[in-house]
């Protein structure tokens, strides 16, 4: 069994957040159409999240080749080394962005010292799934190329789908294996069987459970019935580095963490799974308004750069 610590601390800021996301997000993500017009404008979420000051610690670059999009972030104390942090937004592979997500990855570059690429990949409405793979693994390859030797892969929601598959990718090309994941609520099943079983069914104040099939349709068109490979849940786990899972112990993905823990502690993959209590999907995106999301992200940037320094001394042996 993987390693679980249960985490509390709910205070006046952390019940607000979690009256406020049942009573508004979780009606829109119900409600809101995923075809069609209202469907197109989901991507101005990211663009009203522009509207957001910019960290004034980190330097931000902006990274666009052909292959690459994203940020380019760093402390502005630090310099440039051998380790490395790619993050991954979430938003179900439909909506956020650079922006929604640029104070969560700027605190990770300040709180580790290391270089954090927060990758733009491809999602819906315009792609698929496959896209937002390509474009991961192609960021991960850039990192390399650019002479990174170590990269821990961290991301919330959809982002934490993406850092699986993209260690997954990583083995399967036989490129260096990251050297952890970090991942924040993590949707990495597409089989709801078990998921909307779950007693957090109806408990999630964020997630509209019965809506996740809709999402995966979108994400595999036409693919009837979905091959179980699709979902890193799935996948070759034994290959993969040491984790770190965050999730909420009321979230509908709470399934997915705990399932993903289990099958990778059977694997052999060092895990720990940590149960945050009163806290919202995702929760710590809000790390500059919460002080449970800053102790997360404190969390995951210890993670990260103790699997950093381990790369690090294996290489130096």
């Amino acid at each position: 069994m993987a390693k679980v610590e249960h985490r509390g601390g709910k205070n006046l800021r952390s019940r607000l957040i979690y009256v406020l996301t049942r009573l508004f997000a979780y009606p829109t993500l119900r409600l809101w159409p995923l075809k069609g017009p209202l469907a197109l404008a989901v991507p101005l979420v990211d663009v009203f999240c522009r509207l957001i000051p910019r960290p004034r610690y980190v330097t931000i670059e902006r990274i666009a080749t052909p292959a690459v999009r994203g940020e380019l972030m760093r402390a502005k104390a630090s310099e440039p080394g051998k380790g490395a942090l790619m993050y991954l937004h979430g938003g179900a592979f439909l909506f956020c962005g650079l922006a929604s997500h640029r104070r969560v990855a700027a605190r990770l570059a300040r709180l580790t010292g290391l270089t954090v690429l927060s990758v733009d990949y491809r999602h819906l409405p315009k792609a698929v799934l496959a896209d937002s793979l390509a474009d991961c693994l192609a960021a991960y390859e850039w990192l390399l190329a650019e002479g990174v030797e170590s990269v821990v892969l961290s991301g919330d929601s959809a982002g934490g789908h993406l850092a699986f598959a993209t260690a997954l990718g990583a083995v399967r090309a036989g490129l260096p294996v990251p050297a952890g994941i970090a991942a924040i609520s993590p949707w990495i099943d597409f089989d709801d069987t078990e998921r909307l079983a779950h007693p957090n069914r109806s408990r999630d104040p964020f997630i509209p459970a019965a809506r996740l099939p809709a999402l995966t349709a979108l994400c595999l068109p036409g693919e009837v019935p979905i091959d179980p490979l699709r979902s890193p849940i799935n996948g070759a786990l034994a290959e993969l580095p040491p984790c770190l899972i965050l999730a909420c112990a009321t979230e509908v993905l709470r399934s997915d963490a705990e399932r993903m823990a289990d099958r990778l502690a059977v694997a052999g993959v060092p895990t720990e799974l940590q149960i945050w209590d009163g806290q919202v999907h995702a929760f710590p995106v809000l790390a500059g308004f919460m002080p449970q999301s800053a102790q997360a992200v404190d969390e995951i940037a210890a993670f990260t750069r103790e699997m950093v320094a381990g790369t690090a001394s294996r290489s130096v042996a």
